[in-house]
């Protein structure tokens, strides 16, 4: 409790010193359309969602626009709206369908208004059944995927090994590697996923130790780093599972494909998760995920510590919460600057 109550007040300080106090009351207008929700009266305090809000009063006094903060969306009629959906955005904390709820949240929301993100992109926020389903309707190449209702009973005749992922979750949460019916039947008795979720998703394993996390704003590729998983046997590449983080040797071969893999979604941001089988960059990219709200990695010297290690202490000169605010403004001011904005 410390630690995050440490953080928000660190994020507060940076975030105002960034965007200059100054500043913030020459372009505040209550009476201002361009509008900038703030969560955490509404629902509750998301360090990283109350980034991307300062973020994007950072971006609106770049474009010299004027804005104003407000704490509901209610009652809002003629407004452009710009919010940080996260899970700590709704009132209901324990509805297993977050995804469908800040959905059915940001449709609400866009009744009189102009959303960004809209409805449509925040769909895409880990709702993954929607996601592949769109990934296959557009021709995203992606790993085999079988997406059936959980009431409907475990499909037959299924090859394995294969994955187990839940339908809203992130940082790979509820991904299990099945080998075996038996072992499917196991998880299932030993764990809550058939109360979590409305759907079984089952895909095809691919057989790799790294992923490309590709961030882009419309054409503009804006962050892109390998995260490596150090051992022989296959586990998610996500850096709390130990995967080291790596910045360079970005594959240029495969921009294009990367940046048509987002336009074809017609998403004018997100982070998507290439792999390749078995590491072989000389095949197609296979998207395993993307994402309209992410949570990007900064640049960090591995010689100091470990990416781990790193993430923890927030009392660094340069520590991983700094770096990532720093981060987190830039991309947001990315794409502000490519809204129409009155």
């Amino acid at each position: 409790m410390f630690s995050k109550i440490s953080k928000f007040l660190l994020i507060i300080f940076y975030s105002l010193n960034k965007i200059g106090i100054p500043d913030f009351f020459k372009f505040y207008k209550n009476k201002s359309n361009n509008v900038v929700y703030f969560s955490m009266v509404s629902g509750s305090i998301s360090n990283e969602g109350l980034m991307w809000e300062f973020a994007y009063i950072n971006a609106l006094i770049g474009q010299k626009k004027d804005f104003k903060v407000v704490f509901s969306l209610k009652n809002l009629a003629g407004k452009t709206i710009f919010w940080a959906p996260t899970k700590a955005s709704l009132k209901d904390k324990g509805s297993n369908n977050y995804s469908r709820d800040l959905h059915k949240m940001s449709l609400d929301a866009e009744v009189n208004n102009i959303l960004y993100p809209s409805s449509y992109e925040i769909e895409y926020w880990e709702n993954k059944v929607f996601m592949y389903r769109r990934f296959a309707e557009t021709g995203v190449k992606h790993p085999k995927t079988i997406i059936c209702k959980i009431k409907d009973g475990i499909p037959n005749n299924m090859k394995f090994p294969l994955l187990l992922k839940g339908e809203h979750s992130s940082s790979s949460e509820d991904i299990y590697k099945i080998d075996s019916y038996d072992h499917l039947k196991q998880i299932l008795n030993s764990s809550d996923y058939c109360k979590k979720f409305d759907h079984y998703i089952f895909q095809e394993l691919i057989e790799m130790r790294k992923d490309l996390r590709v961030t882009m704003v419309e054409d503009k590729v804006v962050l892109a780093y390998w995260r490596i998983n150090p051992d022989e046997e296959w586990k998610p590449t996500a850096s709390n599972y130990g995967s080291v983080i790596k910045f360079d040797d970005y594959p240029e071969q495969w921009d294009s494909h990367f940046k048509n893999s987002l336009k074809s979604l017609g998403l004018r941001m997100g982070a998507f998760d290439f792999v390749w089988e078995n590491d072989d960059l000389s095949q197609e990219p296979i998207a395993l995920e993307v994402s309209p709200r992410f949570s990007p990695n900064p640049v960090h010297d591995p010689h100091n510590s470990t990416y781990g290690d790193w993430k923890k202490k927030i009392f660094l000169k340069d520590s991983f919460t700094k770096k990532q605010l720093e981060l987190i403004f830039k991309i947001n001011s990315e794409y502000v600057s490519t809204l129409k904005i009155k």
